[in-house]
């Protein structure tokens, strides 16, 4: 008896003992996640990790540690001796890519100047950094952002390692050939692509170029018309080069509506041509559906603008 309350009694001490190790461990900070690192694959030689910094004809750059506790150091490895290079997802690149902002374009202009020389190489992401700079640009409006578009779409169209990214860098070059004044050339290629492609994505390009050309010439036709409704000469033509950009426009979202970031540029477009018409109604049903629909597109914030500056009157 007197040995079964000795024991319970170290328990007791046991745990009194014990209580303010538990509430230390509770206590202690979570350890932040080591940052993602790229793998550069040698030939008969172990691989090295760090992050890719630097490429010439000589040498492969990157940071590393060399030892625990110790700050990072610019290690570089013999091109020569280099069999492949995986490189990591990092989180705030992939947000740039996935979400950029017209505000984020210095960031992307810095990320692409830092990738651009791996533009080549197999598994960079440079092209993909690349098409975030150009689509940017394209919609910066400044004057000079398409004609520097215009040559990064190029570049990528022709060097990229990646065909797919080479297509969408194609597609990319027609919409940059509109915004800088060669739009018939680019609606001669865009025709031929939308009349024999049977892939979705470069369909919706291809139309994509030739809503923006028709709706570069209805600007142009009513700046020239203002009073184009009272002159019977203009209005037929003015009717369809509305019609048309407007069913151009909204193709991807009624046929592709699984292709996000298309369908939300197409819908934004056709309410701001809405607006512009005078048919505040049609556009506040277009932006109401972009925003139910795609609600982490770009676009979205502009639509729930458009809805709060459309409201219909309250009845009294």
């Amino acid at each position: 008896m007197r040995l079964g309350r000795l024991h319970r009694l170290w328990a007791v001490i046991g745990l009194i003992a014990s209580a303010p190790l538990r509430s230390a461990v509770a206590a202690a900070p979570p350890q932040p996640a080591p940052a993602p690192q790229d793998v550069i694959f040698r030939i008969g030689l172990p691989p090295q990790t760090g992050r890719v910094i630097g490429l010439d004809p000589q040498y492969v750059r990157y940071l590393t540690r060399v030892g625990p506790g110790l700050p990072e150091a610019t290690l570089a490895v013999p091109r020569a001796q280099v069999q492949r290079i995986v490189f990591a997802d990092r989180p705030e690149e992939v947000r740039l890519y996935e979400q950029a902002k017209a505000s984020d374009l210095p960031a992307v202009r810095a990320l692409w100047e830092s990738k651009q020389a791996f533009l080549r190489i197999s598994n960079s992401d440079a092209g993909r950094a690349g098409l975030t700079l150009a689509g940017l640009l394209l919609e910066s409006g400044d004057a000079a952002g398409p004609r520097e578009a215009l040559e990064l779409f190029r570049r990528i169209e022709n060097e990229d390692w990646n065909p797919e990214r080479r297509a969408r860098a194609g597609q990319g070059r027609l919409r940059a050939m509109v915004a800088t004044g060669r739009a018939a050339e680019a609606v001669r290629e865009a025709r031929e692509l939308a009349e024999v492609s049977e892939d979705p994505a470069v369909l919706i390009e291809a139309k994509y170029v030739l809503a923006r050309a028709a709706l570069g010439e209805y600007a142009g036709l009513i700046e020239a018309n203002p009073r184009w409704n009272e002159d019977p000469r203009v209005r037929p033509e003015r009717d369809r080069l509305f019609h048309e950009t407007l069913d151009l426009l909204l193709f991807p979202y009624l046929f592709h509506g699984t292709h996000e970031s298309q369908a939300a540029r197409g819908l934004m477009d056709a309410a701001r041509l809405l607006v512009d018409a005078g048919d505040p109604a049609a556009a506040r049903e277009l932006a109401l559906d972009l925003a139910a629909l795609y609600p982490s597109t770009p676009q979205a914030v502009e639509a729930a603008r458009i809805v709060d500056s459309t409201q219909p009157p309250k009845k009294p």
